[in-house]
């Protein structure tokens, strides 16, 4: 007699009862959410904690960024007769701060007008559960609202900054938030809607949605790993950072950027040698300034607001940096962002359209993001600094 293998049971049971494999879908899906999530430090911050070399490098930096600093500050004093050191900058490009916190409180208020929404969209499909056509056309009326939510967000926050001029550094911010929010709510609702269909686990509380909605990750999950306590030193370290690359960035504009763009457009004939020039010149400047966007966004920011927050998993991103293939450059340059496109387009895409169109459409919704922030951003900036 032929011995039965447990995994011939295993599947005879998934055939024969639709229930248990729902639900051993349901288990190996928590597992793997469970394991994406651990507590582990940012690549960066592991170097520079564990390696004399990185250690050593970083404070090569700090140290070319205070020569520039004082060179910049003699070359005010004597060609300008005051200082600058890029506060004009500063200044110009975060104006009317209260205009863009106005944006900014009523996109944090269309993501809270999201959880009662699913409060209401669950208890609709309780009582109407036993009714397929009626769940149906519930389904519709929760997934346009959902929609009228991401659309009033997207449209109000681009009316408002097409309407009058804000600042490039307010409208960056602006925009870069109307994108957090409207990932955030989609995140949330698609997660935590199985939970509303078939009610076998209880819907997060609302302490559980505002942790979401500020710590630094795209993914809802009911529990992340945390940390003991606070490191407010880490913390303000991480702010003094960001502080510090913002002047840094602004002192690489006005000091190798806008020399090279101050009169373009301004005389009658423009030469070719003089545009080609001015690129290769932008180059290096743009380069570092790109690294030093990574460094304040991707480690320092994000590690300031998971520190505040508790949030263990601090893998922002990989070490991107020793990558030779682009698809793996960008799979690990961010991993918050990444980790949204893989469990939102990538992967319902691919079951249905095939891996390749997957692909091109992950890459053409990333384009989009990228034109749209341009596109804000240089109808905002009209009035530029070098123009004035």
């Amino acid at each position: 007699m032929k011995p039965i293998k447990m995994d011939e049971i295993d599947s005879a049971l998934r055939r024969r009862y639709p229930v248990v494999k729902q639900q051993q879908k349901e288990a190996t899906q928590e597992k793997e959410e469970k394991s994406e999530f651990v507590a582990r430090e940012s690549p960066l911050t592991v170097l520079i904690e564990n390696s004399l070399h990185i250690r050593a490098i970083y404070h090569i930096f700090v140290a070319i960024v205070v020569v520039l600093l004082c060179d910049t500050v003699i070359y005010d004093l004597v060609e300008r007769g005051k200082i600058s050191v890029g506060l004009g900058s500063v200044v110009h490009g975060f104006g009317d701060v209260r205009r863009a916190l106005r944006i900014w409180l009523l996109q944090l208020l269309l993501a809270l007008v999201v959880y009662p929404g699913i409060w209401i969209y669950a208890a609709g499909r309780r009582i109407i559960n036993n009714k397929p056509g009626l769940c149906k056309i519930w389904a519709v009326l929760g997934s346009g609202g959902l929609f009228a939510i991401e659309a009033t967000l997207f449209s109000l926050t681009c009316w408002d900054l097409g309407t009058k001029h804000l600042a490039i550094g307010s409208a960056v911010a602006v925009t870069c938030e109307m994108f957090r929010w409207a990932m955030k709510i989609y995140a949330a609702a698609v997660s935590l809607l199985p939970r509303c269909h078939n009610g076998t686990k209880p819907l997060p509380t609302f302490r559980h949605y505002l942790y979401f909605l500020f710590v630094p990750t795209l993914l809802y999950r009911d529990e992340y790993p945390r940390t003991k306590r606070i490191r407010w030193s880490v913390v303000v370290s991480h702010f003094l950072e960001v502080a510090a690359i913002i002047f840094y960035n602004c002192f690489i504009w006005e000091r190798f950027i806008v020399p090279y763009w101050s009169e373009y457009g301004k005389e009658p004939k423009v030469e070719a040698g003089t545009v080609v020039r001015a690129m290769f010149a932008c180059i290096l400047p743009g380069i570092t300034s790109f690294l030093c966007g990574f460094y304040c966004l991707l480690h320092a920011w994000f590690n300031a607001f998971a520190e505040m927050l508790r949030f263990g998993d601090r893998l922002f991103y990989e070490d991107w940096w020793t990558k030779s293939r682009y698809s793996n450059y960008f799979r690990a340059w961010n991993r918050v962002v990444h980790g949204w496109l893989r469990d939102f387009v990538y992967r319902p895409l691919s079951l249905r359209i095939g891996r390749t169109f997957a692909i091109i459409t992950v890459f053409l919704l990333c384009r989009l993001a990228s034109s749209t922030q341009c596109w804000g951003c240089s109808l905002v900036s009209s009035e530029c600094y070098f123009y004035r």
